[in-house]
């Protein structure tokens, strides 16, 4: 059975009374206990929480601000389209999300989120857009 960190998209489950099945593409593969916390692990996000400025990574998929006045820095836009990021400002200020250069957040170069607020975007290749 392969991995599932090989499968190419994220698979589905199926259990019956004595075992657990996962699924990609119609073909169904019966899952060990280490298949499953690697399908668990691909599907659970953890954030990055910081209490100090940021530069995204291209791992990122969350940044939890946990102190006010913090700026994220986001990666280029360009080449990552499709990818998408959550900026969650759980502090008790406004925090900043700046872009690469020239790049645009909804046709801004800064945005603010507010306290306990969150902002979810992604890349359209050229910049990002707000959700």
């Amino acid at each position: 059975m392969p991995k599932v960190s090989q499968l190419e998209a994220i698979p589905s489950l199926i259990t019956s009374s004595d075992s657990i099945y996962i699924v990609q593409s119609g073909v169904s593969y019966k899952a060990t206990f280490e298949d499953l916390e690697t399908f668990v692990n691909a599907i659970i996000v953890s954030p990055t929480i910081t209490a100090i400025d940021y530069t995204m990574v291209a791992t990122d998929d969350i940044i939890k601000a946990t102190a006010g006045l913090v700026t994220i820095t986001l990666l280029t836009a360009v080449g990552r389209s499709g990818k998408r990021l959550t900026v969650d400002n759980s502090s008790i200020s406004d925090i900043f999300v700046l872009t690469d250069g020239a790049e645009t957040i909804n046709k801004e170069t800064r945005q603010i989120v507010p306290i306990d607020s969150a902002m979810a975007m992604y890349s359209d290749g050229s910049n990002w857009r707000i959700t």
